[in-house]
């Protein structure tokens, strides 16, 4: 049984028999000190009660506004030692009421700061490693939670404590108003254009004001990163589909792409053969998510390149081909097909997306058979799915490129090019070695905020 489940049976076991239980939680022994009512009593006491004697409440700024003026509180403890599992904590406030939890580093912003990335970094086989492998947690912690205004936090505060005694540090911790505001439009005033070389990434929302004080600002002599190439404009739709264009690895791909494909396009337009100076770049995007790669590819000449997207989300797949069709670019993605040599993994990950891919197109369309057509439509054809790609870009991740080496190796014709990313630097060796077989001159090419970028050049075969 899941352990916040047997938590939960506990809690409402003390409340209903009112005496105190005991129950084992995974390693923890507690002790239910609950009486009858005193959750609810708890949890909707006066905001006005007096902080407990044992608890030292840190005043925020904020604490003597009107309450009702705010829909939503925070209460965050502070320094929670990483054995003391945080994650537990979370649990727990979620199971009693609480809008979200979130645990942050309690040394952001000072000189013990410690960076974790959410992957497996050792070099042993990707999916063995999978199963070992607990997403990393911060030696000190800070867990907050966001409760409707109406609860009494300090009451929250005290119910930690009956039911966690000495394990968390409750000595110190904050509550907070969380301001009314929308805040769709408050991220999206924080979301400004992005500049990746010669590409300017904007949304929906931004002005051509926005627009041009973001060029303006790259271009600032103190800015290292200015590029003086010809503006490339790209509109993001965004949604749920990776590839905005703010991870290094999304910049390590596209910054490859502009070189690659700029070099292509001055190689055949040199030529003395007219056939050679039209003669079509096609790109091959494993991993679409947004598109984003390429239609980078596309945008630099929207008549002779042409991008194939390549996703197992369904929902990525609309987002990728809306952005091509708003941008006026030669691309279009499409769900990879059912493959009988794939692992267990993968074609339990590829069946999950094609059932939804024809739930979505059946809607109320009781026709099982006119589905399955649009379906099909969605899905990468054999002709799509030869060696016909000039160059290929995955940015995923280490696990899924190195099981995926075969795939996207049988994707690139003779003396293509490769590149791929959503690696970190650790995991460099076992990427490389996956795809020498398929590949000369695998290398790191190059790396960015731990993140690296490994590319290749398609054997003859």
């Amino acid at each position: 049984m899941p352990r916040m489940s047997c938590l939960l049976i506990l809690a409402v076991a003390t409340v209903l028999l009112d005496k105190p239980t005991y129950g084992f939680l995974g390693n923890h022994l507690l002790f239910g000190s609950l009486k009858k009512n005193k959750l609810q009593q708890t949890l909707f006491r006066s905001t006005t009660s007096p902080s407990p004697p044992s608890v030292q409440h840190q005043k925020d700024d904020d604490d003597d506004e009107d309450t009702a003026a705010h829909l939503l509180r925070s209460v965050t403890i502070c320094n929670i030692p990483r054995d003391q599992e945080p994650e537990l904590l979370c649990d727990f406030l979620m199971e009693i009421g609480a809008c979200s939890t979130a645990i942050t580093d309690s040394d952001r912003g000072t000189d013990r700061e410690q960076p974790l990335f959410g992957e497996p970094l050792s070099n042993r086989d990707p999916w063995q490693d999978s199963l070992q492998w607990a997403a990393p947690i911060w030696n000190r912690c800070n867990v907050t939670a966001h409760f409707p205004s109406s609860i009494d936090l300090q009451g929250i505060v005290e119910l930690i404590a009956d039911v966690f005694p000495d394990q968390y540090p409750l000595q110190e911790y904050a509550v907070d108003q969380v301001p009314n505001r929308d805040w769709v439009v408050h991220v999206q005033q924080s979301w400004k254009p992005i500049l990746i070389g010669p590409y300017v990434l904007r949304f929906p929302w931004h002005s051509r004001q926005d627009v041009d004080q973001a060029i303006q600002d790259n271009n600032n002599p103190d800015n290292h990163n200015k590029n003086n190439d010809k503006r490339v404009e790209l509109l993001l739709q965004g949604g749920i589909a990776f590839g905005t264009g703010e991870h290094p690895t999304t910049q390590l791909c596209m910054e490859w792409i502009h070189h690659q494909v700029d070099k292509l396009l001055q190689s055949s337009s040199s030529s003395s053969s007219a056939a050679a100076q039209q003669q079509p770049i096609t790109i091959m995007d494993y991993g679409a998510g947004s598109g984003i790669l390429g239609m980078a590819a596309c945008a630099l000449d929207r008549q002779r390149v042409r991008a194939i997207g390549v996703d197992i989300d369904v929902d990525a797949i609309h987002i990728a081909n809306a952005n091509a069709a708003i941008n006026g670019v030669n691309m279009q993605s499409y769900l990879p097909p059912l493959v009988e040599t794939a692992d267990d993994e993968s074609k339990s990950l590829l069946l999950k997306a094609h059932a939804h891919a024809q739930k979505q197109l059946q809607g109320d369309d009781d026709d099982d058979d006119s589905s399955s057509d649009a379906c099909s439509n969605l899905v990468l054809s054999k002709d799509l799915g030869k060696a016909v790609y000039d160059m290929a870009v995955a940015n995923i991740l280490a696990g899924p490129l190195v099981a995926l080496s075969s795939t996207i190796a049988s994707l690139v014709r003779p003396g293509g090019q490769l590149a791929m990313s959503g690696i970190l630097t650790q995991q460099a060796d076992m990427v490389v070695d996956a795809y020498k077989e398929y590949f000369e001159d695998v290398k790191v090419e190059r790396e960015l905020d731990g993140w690296i970028l490994v590319t290749g050049v398609r054997k003859q075969q």
